[in-house]
């Protein structure tokens, strides 16, 4: 899929999802009507919506039943089978875990539901190769890595691919050698600046729980607690294949969108995470993970040029 394609399948799904909000429909059905793979429905449209898609097609159903019950001569079992629910039991037990009150408490109570509206497609951006999604935030404790470190230069990576080949030379000939892994498939690209902006320090690595045992030659590096603002790209491609070009669109996106945030680049470092587990010849996905503060933009310290900026000229697999 392009970036378009990806673009269309989405807004597709859920002008789909809308159009029959009453009838039976499932993450099976949906797959067979927009020729595509359960795996690929599922992924693209959790990364989207932020929930599996079965979880978000009945929150749309309970949502779009809400205004029914202000109607007091429409029974709950009525409500229940004009949206397709198997059982009044399953609605009303969907319905409490989605609003906190039963459909009976709410048509007697005066507090509102925050329901769940339909997808805005127009929050998606498009960019080389996939889609980019709303960022989201992490909060995540100090961490330790082990990998390998390269100091990559940004015209030759550039041109060389470099970062992308010391990156896959790394998870399939290095990363069974490190012990203590905390996740056996997952790849942290961690791009660390240097005092001279064409070049960055890149470290292709695992995520540990513990530095014992680790051999010999290989760089161990502890990143503080840290909140992160977190963009995720969609590609239509093996996540070993990512390079610069594909990416450099997603890091223009950033510096547009980080600007006009309350948010600002809080340390010189970011890094890729990638779960290879999720990888396939046609789909990748790539959270990029940049160290934030907030609400102010500081008056001195802090990272303030533009992380294209120093993307271009530092590194990018």
């Amino acid at each position: 899929m392009r970036a378009q394609s990806l673009l269309h399948t989405i807004e597709a799904v859920v002008d789909h999802i809308e159009a029959n909000i009453k009838s039976p429909i499932s993450l099976e059905s949906v797959a067979a009507h927009m020729h595509i793979s359960k795996f690929h429905l599922h992924r693209i449209m959790r990364s989207a919506t932020g929930m599996p898609l079965a979880e978000y097609i009945r929150a749309r159903k309970l949502s779009h039943s809400v205004p029914m019950l202000f109607q007091p001569e429409l029974r709950i079992i009525d409500i229940c089978a004009e949206y397709h629910f198997q059982y009044e039991q399953t609605y009303i037990r969907a319905f409490k875990k989605q609003f906190g009150v039963t459909p009976a408490a709410f048509r007697t109570q005066t507090e509102g539901l925050r329901i769940v509206e339909k997808y805005d497609v127009s929050r998606l951006a498009g960019v080389a190769g996939g889609v980019v999604f709303e960022p989201s935030f992490v909060v995540k404790p100090a961490f330790t890595v082990v990998g390998l470190t390269y100091l990559i230069h940004a015209k030759t990576n550039l041109t060389n691919k470099t970062a992308t080949h010391v990156g896959n030379y790394y998870f399939y000939q290095h990363r069974p050698l490190i012990p203590n892994r905390n996740h056996d498939t997952v790849y942290i690209g961690l791009t660390e600046m240097v005092a001279d902006p064409e070049y960055s320090e890149y470290t292709p690595s695992s995520e540990v729980h513990s530095t014992r045992g680790v051999p010999d030659g290989y760089s161990i590096k502890q990143l503080p607690a840290n909140t992160y603002i977190v963009f995720k790209y969609v590609g239509d491609f093996h996540a070993n294949l990512i390079t610069f070009s594909h990416l450099k669109q997603l890091w223009e996106y950033i510096d547009r969108w980080l600007p006009t945030s309350p948010y600002y680049h809080c340390a010189p470092y970011f890094f890729e995470h990638i779960d290879l587990a999720v990888a396939r010849e046609d789909y990748c996905e790539v959270e990029l993970f940049i160290p934030v503060n907030s609400p102010r933009r500081p008056d001195d310290g802090g990272v303030r040029r533009p992380l294209f900026d120093q993307r271009d000229k530092v590194n990018q697999r």
